[in-house]
């Protein structure tokens, strides 16, 4: 991009400049700052170009250009608009302690923080799902005479709902005045996760309009717990005589529970349908989340031809695809011949990603359920010597509000001896139902060591991804009824 004639430049206004930068790429942005960074216009000390630029820059994910040029505007040209853009940058890339941060700052500083700031404040605590943060988040906005904002209650409930707390969310919602379609479909989904199909079909029968969103969240609800029948009836109602189209987040949405739930019948409509109204031009996030269904239901093949005729993959699609092959073990590996597809994806991968290790222990994995053990050692063996490990998985679960997470090898928990004590039996009675546990992907430093797992595989499954969740199934009181699990790795 040419500098323009310095008379035509100097005569842009701000409006100019954020006109331009909405249609703009990343690259052309950059280079447009550039030339106003060469030509002087941005120096007077009075102008907004700065905050345009940082809009752009965090509009585009390019953290750190906008925390640069935040850090250079001075404290009295600062908006609240600076700070929220800045803040909803950080927290789509995961650093939702800096936006944490950034944001009590934000309340320091600024004399009136709109709800658009609240809201993503919120937010962030419903990502992190901390109720103590989305709390005080609560009393601050009521003080500050949000309370009656429907955006902000909406935002103030998906948060109780994202930490278990339906009798908080159930509360906020009777106390509104006025219910959006939107307000509705938070208390849905709140219900479908914290207290099952059949509170949320009371919510969703009660709605008193429904939109795509709403339509999306039941079915998946019902695929999500095994219900087939009810999910294609509501699938049929909503698309035959509703009227209303599957968009990619309503697909994507659905697949995830096939998934989950392993339901290839509802995945494989769902697939006609997307290709019925998209054809081969199917969404990168429709196309990965058709290889991740195809894979966890079994049919590694039908997930591979997807794969196969994606026009384009990022790097989730690698990822899913690699894990499918692993997840597949031995019979994916040797019957169907997929390990040299498994190598080339993890060259793919490791471009774009050189640091991840989950590539590297995947394909380690499917070297060792294809036999070539000396292979496996090999790469992890690598990975030691690099300096690099493998981040633990970890496994939650919500009860009464409290967010209680087990990770392999970690005994941090309150109650760990009991815990261990009921995850024994629990082993003992898997052995004697006649359970193996798969050792084969382990990754042996020595025969000896290999020789001890075999008659140790307690000891050494509790490394594994099972044994954490087997952890976090045994934690559940009792007393408590209305539980929600959350995955992360």
């Amino acid at each position: 991009m040419k500098c323009p004639v310095q008379l035509d430049l100097l005569s842009f206004t701000t409006r100019h400049f954020r006109s331009l930068l909405r249609t703009a790429s990343l690259s052309t942005g950059k280079k447009l700052h550039a030339v106003v960074i060469t030509s002087g216009v941005g120096k007077d000390p009075n102008t907004s170009l700065p905050n345009a630029f940082l809009h752009f820059y965090a509009s585009c994910g390019a953290s750190r250009s906008a925390h640069n040029l935040f850090a250079q505007i001075p404290q009295t040209n600062r908006e609240v608009a600076d700070y929220t853009a800045l803040i909803t940058c950080l927290a789509r890339e995961g650093r939702t302690k800096d936006a944490i941060f950034l944001f009590l700052e934000m309340r320091e500083r600024v004399a009136r923080i709109d709800e658009v700031a609240i809201v993503c404040f919120l937010g962030i605590c419903s990502k992190l799902s901390d109720v103590v943060m989305g709390r005080q988040g609560h009393g601050c906005l009521v003080k500050m005479g949000f309370g009656g904002c429907v955006k902000v209650c909406n935002a103030v409930m998906d948060m109780y709902g994202k930490c278990g707390l339906m009798d908080e969310l159930r509360r906020v919602f009777e106390d509104m005045e006025e219910k959006s379609v939107v307000t509705w479909t938070v208390l849905l989904n709140g219900a479908m996760r914290c207290e099952g199909v059949e509170s949320g079909r009371i919510v969703f029968d009660a709605m008193p309009e429904k939109n795509v969103v709403a339509w999306t969240i039941i079915i998946a609800g019902y695929v999500g717990n095994g219900f087939v029948r009810e999910a294609f009836v509501f699938l049929c109602e909503m698309v035959l005589q509703q009227g209303l189209g599957l968009n990619y987040v309503s697909i994507c949405s659905i697949l995830s529970a096939c998934a989950q739930s392993g339901d290839f019948a509802v995945g494989r409509w769902i697939h006609v349908y997307a290709l019925k109204d998209v054809g081969n031009k199917m969404n990168v996030m429709v196309g990965t989340a058709l290889v991740d269904m195809y894979a966890k239901c079994g049919k590694i093949n039908m997930a591979q031809k997807v794969f196969d005729f994606m026009l384009q993959r990022n790097v989730v699609t690698w990822n899913t695809m690699l894990s499918g092959l692993a997840m597949h073990g031995q019979g994916s590996c040797n019957v169907h011949g997929k390990l040299e597809l498994g190598e080339c994806i993890l060259q793919e991968l490791v471009e774009i990603d050189p640091y991840n290790t989950e590539y590297h222990i995947l394909v380690s994995n499917i070297y060792a359920l294809a036999g070539k053990q000396d292979k496996s050692n090999a790469l992890r063996q690598v990975l030691k010597n690099r300096g690099m490990r493998k981040i633990p998985g970890i496994s939650s679960i919500h009860v009464n509000g409290q967010l209680h997470q087990f990770s392999a090898g970690n005994k941090s928990h309150p109650r760990t001896q009991e815990i261990y004590l009921l995850l024994d039996d629990m082993i003992r009675r898997l052995r004697l139902a006649g359970y193996v546990p798969n050792t084969s992907s382990q990754w042996e430093r020595t025969p000896e060591e290999g020789e001890r797992r075999r008659f140790k595989p307690s000891f050494y499954s509790s490394f594994s991804r099972a044994h954490e969740n087997k952890k976090r199934m045994i934690f559940k009181p009792p007393e408590f009824n209305n539980w929600r699990c959350k995955f992360a790795r």
